[in-house]
């Protein structure tokens, strides 16, 4: 592993703890540096969980947490994806220095962190500036795999990453640029990473809907309480994908560590002095940083 410099960026909230411990434990197999970012609010506009936040950092050892303080006020701005952009961007400016390639995860897209590392080992990556990884994904529950599979994460060489590039609508896939492996899988050619972004009870589904980027494009709550109404049906209301029964990846109880990983809790002030490093050269929203950084709000 020490011959691959990768640090591995999540972004993280208390809806989805139960993911947390694996998804760090996996992480640090073939990382140098695991960072874990969450706001003060859900991106929604209400406060996180502090009691659960607190016990998150010790859900995996030697991983650095960062708290950021998230104002929805900043959304419209970005369409939506701000608050998953500007936790991007505040990991990125804790990374060591001599880090090489970023991985950015979603706490709930959990890497085989066996077969990531073997494929490193190859060192097909490093020919390339974005290698876009293949996932499986789930629904309901975390033995219903689907059987058309995605490519949602991304890793980037760390030189490659730009302010505007990850301010971007597209979110983490603005970041692609360069040289480019598309659905980079095992040695033995499956994929390598377990996503599970739909695998919850029906509460935490209806918190997922109101709190992200694409809250606005159909009436979720509404599929969420006809997907409920009933057992899982083999088809899924977000893609219509087809799905086979497989063990669940994530099923193993996890340790707690007796220590807590250290927290950074960046400050208002410290936040906007990053968000407007970050965009002083992206023109369009110049302006609204600069107020920001005054005090004009």
């Amino acid at each position: 592993m020490g011959s691959h410099s990768i640090a591995t960026i999540i972004l993280y909230c208390t809806n989805d703890f139960q993911f947390l411990a694996r998804c760090v434990k996996e992480a640090q197999v073939f990382s140098q540096q695991v960072i874990v970012v969450y706001g003060s609010h859900f991106f929604d506009g209400t406060p996180e969980n502090e009691l659960l936040l607190e016990k998150s950092q010790y859900q995996g050892p030697n991983c650095q947490f960062i708290k950021f303080p998230f104002h929805i006020e900043k959304e419209a701005i970005f369409d939506n994806s701000y608050g998953h952009n500007i936790a991007r961007w505040v990991g990125i400016n804790y990374l060591k220095s001599d880090i090489d390639y970023v991985l950015f995860l979603d706490v709930d897209e959990v890497v085989n962190g066996a077969h990531f590392l073997e494929w490193l080992e190859t060192g097909e990556y490093r020919r390339y500036d974005t290698i876009k990884i293949e996932n499986y994904w789930y629904f309901r529950e975390p033995v219903y795999q689907a059987t058309t599979t995605e490519q949602s994460v991304i890793m980037v060489k760390a030189n490659k990453i730009h302010p505007k590039r990850i301010f971007s609508k597209k979110e983490r896939q603005g970041l692609v640029t360069g040289t480019r492996l598309m659905g980079a899988k095992s040695v033995d050619g499956h994929p390598m990473i377990h996503h599970y972004s739909w695998v919850r009870d029906k509460q935490a589904m209806i918190k997922k809907v109101i709190s992200w980027g694409h809250k606005n494009d159909r009436d979720w709550i509404s599929l969420i309480e006809a997907e409920f109404s009933h057992p899982f049906s083999g088809k899924d209301f977000v893609h219509g994908y087809s799905f086979t029964t497989v063990s669940s990846f994530i099923e193993t109880k996890d340790s707690v560590f007796r220590e807590q990983s250290p927290l950074i809790q960046l400050t208002d002030s410290e936040l906007e002095q990053l968000e407007y490093q970050a965009v002083k050269r992206i023109k369009p929203i110049r302006t609204f940083f600069k107020s920001l950084i005054s005090g004009k709000r």
